[in-house]
C-alpha cells in the first residue's frame, strides 16, 4: 500500500516484532458456486480480456486474488470480439442473461480480531485493490480468507482516488494513530508475543530454513511472525559472519537445551502476557487507544482485547465493554497504565500485567493527576448539540409510545445532555475516590447558599448537594451515580427491563394532570407529559436524571433513593433547614415537610442526583469548568 501519513507516525507500537520481509503460507481454497447464463453487474475491481475457450482461468484469476468476492465472464461478440473476464470486490444482485457465465464465493471465513477506524497500518503489502464498495468490512473479509493475510488497511473514497482501497499485508506494521484516510484491522492470530532463549538450541520440527545474512535472531524471529504455520524458531550463530547466520523455523515446539550455538524463541498469543482477567469488572480510565474486536461471540471477543493489550509493549491493562452498553458493538480499550481502582460491573472484562494492580488500594500519599475536561467537538453532534469526542456514546432508548418524530427527537436531545451530565458527575465522584484528600474534593467549588446573586444554582460540588462530608454518605452516594450510570444510561435498562418511553400514553403510573406536568417513570418506562415539551432540553436533562434515579436500590446497602422534590414546595426554607439539621446541603431531602427527616435524607433523594448532575454537567458543557480540582472560575 501507497503510505497515507495525514498527521505524524506516532511513536507507538501495537505489536513488538510482528514485521516480517519472509512470508510462508499458501492461499485456503474457499468454497464457490458457478452458473451458467448469469451475469453479475457491477462491482467491477478489473477487467481482463481473453482468448477463445479461457472461461476457467477468469474463474482461476478470481479465486487467486483474495480480494476478489466474484466474477463474470463475458462471452466473445458481446463486449468486443474476445472474451472478458470481470472480477469483483463485492457480490452484485444476480441477473438471467445468454451473454455471461458468473460465479461468486457463497461463504466466508469469519474475521476475528482487531477493527481500528481512524489507524492505518502502512507497509508490509502483497495484495491491493480499488473496492466498488466504500465498505471496510470487505476488506476484512478479504483478510478473513487468506492464510497469508495477518492484517489490512481499508482506504476511503477520495484519499488515494476516487474509490475505496483495500490492502492485504502479509506482517502487523506499526500503528498510525488519528489518520482519517483508513480503518484497519489485525487478525487475532497474529496478536502474538515472543518468548526469547538465550544460548538455547531447539533441536527437531524444521519446516524450512535459510540464509540469514544480517539482522541476527530478529530477522529470524520476524520470518517467523510472518508466517502462521511457525510456532518457534532457532537461529544458529555463525562462526564466520558476525552479524550473519542461518535461521530455521519450527512448527512445534521442541524441547530446548543449552548451546553457545544459538537463540530460539516461541510464539505465544498475545493475552499470555496478562497475568489476570476478572470478568464483570471495569478499569475506568488511562485509556490510549479503543477499538472495536471481532469475534462470534463475547469470549472470543474478550480474548481478541486481551491479547491486543498483551501483544503491545505499551499496554499495562484493558477493559473490555460489552455489546450495548456504549453502542451495538464492543469497544475495547488499551491503557498506559494500570488505573489505581476497578469497580465491580457487569459492563465489562478487564485485565492487567500484574495481579496486585486490580482494585489496588490507595497508596500512602498517592494523589490523581487533575482531572481535565475534554472540550466539545463539532464533528460530535448529537440532536442539534455538540459532545466531547471522547464521551461513550449514548443508548438512546428504542422503544417510543404515542411519540411524534419531532417529540422523539427532542426527547433523544434531552437524554443526550443527560447522559454528559451523568458522565461528569460519575467521573468527579470517581476521580473523588481515587484521592486521598477526598474531603478536600468533596468540599471543593461549595458555596454557603442555594443561589447566586443572580438566582442561578451556586452550588455544583458534591456538599453543596449531599451534606458535609463522611465516608458512610461518600461511599453511598458514589454507589448510587455509578449504578444509575452504568445500568441505565449506559446500560439502557431499569434492573433487566428495557427503558420505554411513552408520550402523553399513561403506563399506569400516574396520568398527566396536576402537578405531573413534566415526566415520571414507572418499572421500565418513562411517561412523558405534554409540559416536557415546553420546557429547554437543558432543563429536561435534569427531569430525565431525576426519573432515572426513581426504583433505585444503592448497592451493598439496605437503602432506596425515592421521590422528594425541592424543599420549598412545603413552604421551607435553608437558612431554616440548615438550622434543624446541622447540615448544609443545599437541597435537604424530605417527604411531606421540612422537619421530619434528618440530614441524610439528601443521599436518598432523586433530586438532590438531578441537580448535582445538572449543576455540575451544564457548567463543564458551557466551558466554565475546565478541570477539576483547578475549575477556571469562582462561583
Amino acid at each position: 500500500m501507497t503510505s497515507i501519513h495525514v498527521l505524524p507516525r506516532l511513536a507507538v507500537l501495537l505489536f513488538s516484532l510482528i514485521v516480517s520481509t519472509t512470508a510462508f503460507s499458501q492461499t485456503r481454497a474457499s468454497p464457490w458456486s458457478e452458473s451458467d447464463n448469469t451475469n453479475l453487474p457491477g462491482n467491477d475491481m478489473e477487467r481482463i480480456v481473453m482468448e477463445a475457450g479461457q472461461k476457467d482461468l477468469c474463474a482461476e484469476a478470481c479465486r487467486n486474488n483474495p480480494l476478489c468476492r466474484a466474477y463474470t465472464w463475458v462471452r466473445r461478440n458481446v463486449q468486443g470480439p474476445k472474451p472478458v473476464c470481470w472480477l469483483k470486490s463485492a457480490v452484485p444482485s444476480s441477473h438471467a442473461s445468454q451473454c455471461c457465465v458468473s460465479g461468486k464465493r457463497i461463504s466466508d471465513a469469519p474475521f476475528s480480531g482487531t477493527f481500528e477506524s481512524r489507524v492505518d497500518l502502512p507497509g508490509r503489502d502483497y495484495a491491493s485493490s480499488r473496492l466498488a464498495s466504500a465498505d471496510p468490512d470487505l476488506c476484512a473479509a478479504a483478510c478473513a480468507n487468506d492464510d497469508r493475510c495477518r492484517a489490512f488497511t481499508y482506504v476511503a473514497p477520495g484519499h488515494q482516488g476516487s474509490d475505496a482501497m483495500c490492502y492485504l499485508k502479509d506482517g502487523v506494521p506499526a500503528r498510525v494513530m488519528d489518520a482519517e484516510c483508513c480503518t484497519s484491522g489485525v487478525k487475532r492470530s497474529s496478536l502474538v508475543i515472543y518468548e526469547r532463549h538465550r544460548n538455547t538450541d531447539m533441536p527437531g520440527s524444521d519446516y524450512d530454513n535459510f540464509d540469514v545474512p544480517t539482522g541476527g535472531w530478529q530477522s529470524c524471529q520476524q520470518a517467523c511472525a510472518g508466517d502462521t504455520r511457525c510456532r518457534a524458531y532457532t537461529y544458529v550463530k555463525s562462526v564466520n559472519v558476525s552479524d550473519g547466520g542461518q535461521c530455521w523455523l519450527k512448527d512445534a515446539r521442541p524441547r530446548g537445551r543449552a548451546a553457545q550455538c544459538c537463540d530460539s524463541g516461541v510464539k505465544l498469543p498475545g493475552e499470555k502476557a496478562l497475568n489476570i482477567g476478572k470478568g464483570d469488572f471495569d478499569l475506568p480510565g488511562s485509556d490510549y487507544h479503543h477499538f472495536e474486536p471481532r469475534g462470534p461471540d463475547d469470549t472470543h471477543r474478550t480474548t481478541v482485547c486481551r491479547s491486543a493489550c498483551g501483544a503491545d509493549g505499551s499496554c499495562l491493562a484493558y477493559t473490555y465493554v460489552k455489546p450495548g452498553i456504549q453502542g451495538s458493538k464492543a469497544v475495547c480499550y488499551l491503557k498506559s497504565r494500570v488505573p489505581e481502582h476497578g469497580a465491580s460491573s457487569q459492563c465489562c472484562s478487564s485485565g492487567v500485567r500484574n495481579a496486585s494492580h486490580i482494585a489496588k488500594p490507595l497508596g500512602p500519599g498517592y494523589e490523581p493527576p487533575i482531572l481535565d475536561f475534554s472540550g466539545l467537538d463539532p464533528n460530535r453532534e448529537i440532536r442539534g448539540h455538540a459532545f466531547p469526542r471522547d464521551m461513550p456514546a449514548p443508548n438512546f432508548p428504542p422503544l417510543y409510545r404515542g411519540c411524534s418524530p419531532d417529540e422523539i427527537d427532542s426527547f433523544k436531545a434531552a437524554w443526550a445532555l443527560a447522559h454528559h451530565h451523568m458522565w461528569r458527575a460519575q467521573q468527579v465522584m470517581q476521580h473523588i475516590n481515587a484521592s486521598s484528600q477526598r474531603r478536600t474534593l468533596w468540599n471543593h467549588g461549595f458555596v454557603d447558599r442555594v443561589t447566586d446573586a443572580n438566582g442561578n444554582f451556586a452550588n455544583w460540588s458534591p456538599r453543596g448537594w449531599f451534606g458535609r462530608y463522611d465516608s458512610r454518605r461518600f461511599r453511598l452516594s458514589r454507589r448510587a451515580l455509578d449504578k444509575v450510570w452504568s445500568e441505565r444510561f449506559l446500560g439502557g435498562r431499569i434492573g433487566s427491563t428495557r427503558i420505554r418511553i411513552w408520550c402523553r400514553a399513561d403506563s399506569g403510573v400516574e396520568p398527566c394532570t396536576g402537578a405531573r406536568r413534566g415526566a415520571h417513570t414507572g418499572v421500565g418506562t418513562l411517561d412523558i407529559c405534554p409540559a416536557f415539551f415546553d420546557n429547554s432540553e437543558f432543563s429536561n436533562a435534569r427531569f430525565i436524571i431525576h426519573e432515572m434515579f426513581h426504583w433505585l436500590k444503592i448497592p451493598k446497602s439496605g437503602f432506596w433513593v425515592s421521590d422528594s422534590h425541592d424543599f420549598w414546595r412545603n413552604g421551607c426554607r435553608y437558612r431554616a433547614a440548615q438550622t434543624i439539621y446541622q447540615d448544609d446541603a443545599a437541597y435537604i431531602g424530605v417527604n411531606g415537610g421540612c422537619y421530619d427527616w434528618n440530614f441524610n435524607r439528601a443521599i436518598l433523594t432523586n433530586d438532590n442526583y438531578a441537580w448535582f448532575a445538572r449543576t455540575l454537567g451544564e457548567r463543564i458543557y458551557r466551558g466554565e469548568i475546565v478541570r477539576f480540582p483547578a475549575e477556571n472560575v469562582v462561583p
